[in-house]
């Protein structure tokens, strides 16, 4: 089942509320390959009552730094360390994790949509590679992106 996304506008509205500030992240602002999504790509898979992902967020590292980091009102200096390394610190992801359940919750307020419940956020490179097929086979997709203080940053949301 093909799940409705939700509009864009409630999607950067919604990001503007969890990180204290404009995300500067909007429709059509960005490009993400998710099959081929860079080192540090994220993903948390949206999972129905019976445990069928319908759908997805993936964001890569330059944005999850970005909201994550913003959310928890961590220094943009050590952030910027943090991406040199490739990975977000844990405490980043957890931030992430957060956003994308508030993100879910868009999801849940259509009626037409399944009750749907995100997993844990965790790098793309370490998901199954018939999961990773999947995303590029996305039903529907919406992409959100920009600069942010650490480069172009892409969130997207896609139905599966």
């Amino acid at each position: 089942m093909s799940i409705t996304l939700p509009d864009a506008i409630n999607v950067t509205q919604l990001l503007e509320m969890l990180v204290g500030k404009p995300s500067g992240l909007v429709r059509g602002g960005g490009e993400l390959d998710v099959t081929q999504a860079p080192a540090g790509t994220y993903v948390s898979f949206l999972v129905d009552s019976e445990g069928n992902k319908v759908g997805a967020i993936v964001a890569d590292l330059t944005a999850a730094l970005h909201l994550g980091g913003s959310m928890i009102m961590l220094p943009e200096g050590a952030l910027k360390e943090e991406q040199a390394r490739g990975q977000a610190p844990e405490s980043v992801v957890d931030a992430i994790g957060e956003i994308f359940n508030n993100l879910r919750a868009l999801v849940n307020r259509n009626d037409r949509n399944p009750h749907v419940t995100p997993s844990d956020p965790v790098l793309l490179a370490d998901t199954a590679p018939g999961d990773v097929a999947r995303l590029g086979e996305a039903a529907k997709s919406l992409t959100l992106g920009g600069a942010t203080p650490f480069g172009q940053g892409n969130v997207v949301l896609l139905s599966l």
